[in-house]
């Protein structure tokens, strides 16, 4: 009998290593149509608000489709002009106007918001006591809709008759500022009022990002005799710039849609001062009509944005060589 079982016990050399083979492939194969499956939903879903909408926005962007002319009228037809849409944009003047004052709201207000949320967090970082008030403190501006923080902080704090911020000023013997009656004043304000909500956004991330750090570091650069400066240069922001420079891309792709708080505050005004390139677009399609044009000047603020992320990946990889040589 012991002959007999161990004549039955599968070895390599009589082929049961053979048949282990295909059922671990067939297992592979199984969890991974079982992968796609479940994956399937969310593909679906990128797929129908993302990917086809970008390219039915390409192709009208060489049509002359018109929203008042096209959607209402069905035995119209779309005639393709080629480039056309694309060199009106850009050589239309308002247009690159528009994309100045957006350039210049996205850069005012990530390098202030890096600034200040910078050194928040290296404040909250050294604090012992009352940390977990401050931190949800500090992020209570994240939670407000930008449309309110721009009725209540925009519209009603810097309102030049009845405002506070003028009351005060005019209480202590100063004149009122125009906050939203003069250009600069009017971007100002803007940046201003995107500052004191999104700030806040810079915080968590650099905070999060500085809690990552080990004290042990600190502790050896003490020991081999450096100040805090020092520590700071050469272990703090090199071990911060990954965290930045996303919280940079973030921040700075949000400020270039920016929309919500220009459109409660100012409108776009005094005149077209303070008009955002979102702002320019969603005018041109939807309450001018002009879904092409607006088409063309849409992917020209994606190509623009597109700049900006290599920008700031360029800037932030010679930054971290620079503070670890």
């Amino acid at each position: 009998m012991t002959q007999a079982a161990d004549a039955t016990v599968a070895t390599p050399e009589s082929g049961g290593g053979a048949t282990a083979a295909p059922m671990r492939r067939n297992r592979r194969d199984g969890a991974f149509r079982w992968k796609l499956i479940l994956l399937l939903p969310a593909v679906l879903v990128v797929l129908m608000f993302t990917i086809l909408p970008l390219v039915w926005t390409l192709g009208a962007s060489f049509t002359d489709f018109h929203l008042f002319l096209h959607g209402f009228q069905k035995d119209v037809p779309v005639l393709f002009v080629g480039l056309d849409n694309w060199i009106g944009v850009f050589t239309d003047q308002f247009f690159w106007h528009t994309a100045k004052n957006t350039i210049v709201f996205a850069v005012s207000t990530v390098a202030l918001e890096l600034a200040i949320g910078l050194a928040v967090a290296l404040a909250l970082r050294n604090i012992t006591r009352g940390q977990r008030l401050l931190r949800v403190w500090f992020l209570l501006p994240l939670f407000i809709s930008p449309v309110a923080v721009g009725m209540i902080v925009g519209r009603m704090i810097f309102h030049e008759a009845v405002g506070p911020v003028n009351d005060i000023l005019r209480d202590v013997g100063l004149a009122g500022i125009p906050w939203l009656s003069q250009a600069e004043w009017a971007m100002f304000t803007l940046i201003l009022v995107d500052v004191w909500q999104n700030t806040s956004f810079m915080v968590l991330l650099l905070y999060a990002g500085l809690m990552s750090v080990p004290d042990e570091l600190y502790e050896a650069a003490k020991v081999d005799g450096a100040s805090d400066i020092q520590g700071m240069f050469k272990i703090t922001l090199p071990l911060l710039a990954p965290v930045a420079m996303v919280a940079i891309l973030i921040k700075g792709l949000d400020a270039f849609k920016v929309v919500d708080i220009i459109k409660v505050i100012t409108g776009g005004g005094p005149g077209n001062s303070t008009e955002s390139l979102t702002l320019n677009i969603f005018d041109t399609s939807v309450r001018s009509g002009d879904i092409s044009m607006g088409a063309a000047g849409g992917f020209i603020l994606l190509g623009i944005m597109t700049i900006f992320v290599l920008i700031v990946l360029a800037v932030s990889r010679r930054y971290v060589s620079t503070l670890t040589d």
